[in-house]
């Protein structure tokens, strides 16, 4: 026993504990053992490893001012149908900094379920202020469960580019945010263009102070809309502030919003409605700067892409395909550009194969199996870049029974036969898809009086629909008589003056911008195309209409060459009332416009040599247009 006690009263005189009585040899020995028995012979406390940090953190903000108190609250998107279906993954509230964190998050699995996170902060106190403020509700998507960033900020900045990027999969409240399970791209894009620096940055909370390359981010009109929140958020309950915000903030017909989330959802749908009082909301010394110094025609976020390897030159014409990668035509360089989807649109491509004998590529359509057709202004023929190939090999066609004479303008039937409008030949040319497009035929049939038909479009039937600029018409050629037979329409009330552009929409309406009357006319459906209507409200600010894009909600979206303005008309008016999107003076010679899954209105600025998108502006569209016409549909809702 006494050799035992020796041992034990000199192990602990070697950890640094010398013993007072022998005769407390198994109080040692516990001793010993929880401080770690000297391991290695250290006379060092070993301490316990530290906690794990948690998997998500951040902090709520109004401006500067932490928000204690809030709740928060971690998402994932639905994928069960439009601003519905979204499942609650954890919760917390916010410690007197406005900080918050969460151990894990975990997404959950299911068919009706996406990938998408973002978080909503409700309620909680502005430092300064001494009671809670209920009015208060911000939000940011922070991107998809699997790469989740380590830390967020949840302010009025993130609140503004999360309601307009994800505009269309929103419910009112804000709080729901979901996609249909055919449009998880639409969603997976608007997510990530959030996340990647393009509109803001979630770690910061901000605009990116260097966005990047070729990014031109909207920080004047964001920190706008911001600042417009601020004051709510920093106020005390039932403010001045809040009530000026929500009466403002209210729709035309509808309910005044309740808290701020609510408020910017109602400024993203009605982006005319009360823009100067809202404007004069601004605070005197507001958080975010720098800012727009006069209240625009509406509220838009535009982001103008123009990164160097996308190498845009003259970008004459523009198409999206079924991933929702942005493809021009750049007839300046005879050459096809690409914006990837999956960067955010921040990175680009550009292909120029010998073999496709590009030459002044005027018009752009993509089929649904991702292949790249195009026409050839300069040297009479159509282009394909094969998606197989990664588009780094093309083919081109110029059969002589095509007869193609100056084609300008292309599209894809449901069947997959490739057409193109011949302005100079006056005439429409076919490549068909069963002969693997090595059997071409031609069409002027006597009763269409094609005159420099410059625009073509397809219809769910298979009938072919061509804009004739010099003949101030409108032409079809009918599938039912195998394009032999056509007619030409060009009734008063339609007030045709130099078409340049063709849409169709559900109801088979068939709409033309008229580039010299500063308006848009439309064939009616229900008439067999004899009677026809002309508009032109003051609020759309045509000017030289070039093209025309119709959403899944049947509104129209037009782009002025002569104003660099974006147009639109919306249905619920029957096209009588409109309003205008003033993007940028650096967005010039707006040549050609489309859009996305998303609801993003994307368009070719020819003279500043990139692209311009309209940050969740339209109703999402399915892509590319052969898609719907597939479905059986002129234009679909993914």
């Amino acid at each position: 026993m006494g050799r035992e006690v020796a041992a034990a009263s000199k192990s602990t005189e070697k950890c640094g504990v010398r013993s007072r009585s022998l005769a407390k040899p198994l109080l040692l020995l516990t001793l010993a053992l929880a401080v770690g028995a000297c391991s290695g012979g250290s006379s060092e406390f070993v301490p316990p490893p530290p906690p794990p940090k948690p998997q998500l953190r951040g902090q709520v903000l109004g401006g500067v001012t932490p928000i204690s108190g809030a709740q928060v609250t971690v998402y994932q998107a639905g994928a069960g149908g439009y601003g519905s279906g979204n499942v609650q993954l954890a919760t917390t509230t916010t410690d007197k900094h406005g900080r918050f964190s969460f151990p894990t998050v975990s997404c959950q699995a299911g068919p009706n379920l996406s990938q998408g996170v973002y978080l909503v902060a409700t309620g909680g106190t502005a430092q300064g202020q001494s009671t809670p403020n209920p009015a208060i509700a911000l939000s940011t998507a922070i991107g998809r469960c699997a790469t989740l960033p380590a830390s967020v900020v949840i302010n009025e900045v993130t609140t503004i580019a999360t309601v307009w990027s994800l505009n269309q999969f929103t419910d009112s409240s804000g709080t729901t945010i979901g996609t249909a399970s055919t449009n998880l791209n639409g969603l997976y894009n608007a997510f990530e263009m959030m996340t990647s620096d393009g509109l803001e940055d979630p770690v910061t909370g901000l605009a990116p102070i260097f966005p990047p390359e070729g990014v031109t981010s909207p920080t004047e009109s964001l920190y706008a809309l911001a600042d417009i929140l601020s004051g709510c958020v920093s106020s005390a309950v039932d403010s001045g502030e809040c009530d000026d915000l929500f009466l403002d903030a209210k729709p035309p017909g509808g309910n005044a919003p309740t808290t701020t989330l609510e408020a910017a959802v109602d400024m993203a749908r009605n982006p005319d409605n009360n823009v100067s009082p809202l404007f004069s909301l601004i605070p005197v010394d507001p958080p975010y700067t720098p800012l727009l110094a006069a209240p625009p025609p509406s509220w838009a976020l535009p982001i103008e892409f123009a990164p160097s390897v996308a190498q845009f030159n003259s970008p004459y014409a523009i198409a999206l395909d079924a991933a929702g990668n942005v493809w021009v035509a750049d007839a300046g360089s005879n050459a096809i550009s690409e914006l990837d989807a999956g960067t955010g649109y921040t990175n680009g491509f550009s292909f120029g194969p010998a073999e496709a004998q590009l030459a002044f590529p005027s018009s752009i359509a993509l089929d649904v199996n991702n292949n790249v057709w195009v026409t050839n202004f300069e040297n009479d023929s159509i282009s394909s870049l094969t998606a197989a190939s990664n588009y780094t090999t093309g083919l081109n066609f110029s059969q002589e029974s095509a007869q193609f004479d100056g084609p300008i303008s292309i599209a894809i039937d449901a069947a997959g036969n490739v057409w193109a409008a011949n302005f100079t030949g006056s005439s429409v040319s076919e490549l068909t898809a069963a002969s693997d497009y090595g059997t071409a035929l031609n069409f002027s049939p006597a009763g269409a009086d094609l005159a420099s038909p410059i625009w073509v479009a397809l219809d769910a039937v298979s009938n072919v629909w061509l804009a004739n600029r010099d003949g101030d018409s409108v032409s079809e050629l009918t599938a039912a008589s195998n394009y032999a037979t056509g007619l030409n329409f060009a009734p008063a009330e339609a007030s045709f003056s130099s078409p340049n552009s063709l849409a169709l929409d559900s109801a088979a309406n068939v709409f033309a911008t008229n580039e010299t009357g500063a308006s848009v006319s439309e064939l009616t459906a229900a008439s067999s195309y004899n009677t026809g209507l002309n508009f032109a409200p003051a609020e759309a600010n045509f000017n030289n209409p070039l093209d025309i894009a119709v959403d899944s909600a049947d509104n129209l979206w037009v782009v002025n060459i002569s104003s660099n303005i974006i147009s639109e008309l919306t249905a619920a008016s029957g096209y009588t009332s409109g309003l205008s999107f003033v993007p940028s003076e650096d967005f010039l010679g707006m040549f050609a416009v489309a859009i996305d899954a998303s609801g993003n209105v994307w368009v070719a600025n020819n003279q500043a040599d990139s692209v311009t998108e309209l940050v969740g502006a339209a109703k999402p569209v399915l892509t590319p247009i052969q898609a719907c016409l597939i479905q059986g549909g002129n234009v679909c809702l993914p």
